[in-house]
């Protein structure tokens, strides 16, 4: 399976947060949780932000994307 834009919409951003993700819980740390749980909400700002500046400029054909594709984890119910 790739990881593209057509699964998630913040891709790269997923792929981040997962490996930040990792060593917090292999390590069980709560510090790092807690960092990761940081680094996940500023991400998810970040993400709004950028997706409010696309639907401006691409209007309905980015609100259909948005339906199609899920923000953070591939939705199973959605057809591509």
């Amino acid at each position: 399976m790739t990881w593209d834009s057509r699964y998630v919409r913040h891709p790269l951003y997923l792929a981040c947060i997962l490996f930040y993700l990792a060593p917090a819980i292999s390590t069980i740390s709560l510090i790092s949780l807690v960092l990761v749980a940081g680094i996940f909400i500023f991400y998810n700002f970040m993400a709004g932000y950028e997706e409010r500046l696309l639907e401006a400029l691409f209007g309905e054909e980015y609100s259909t994307y948005k339906k199609r594709t899920g923000k953070w984890a591939p939705a199973a119910h959605r057809k591509a």
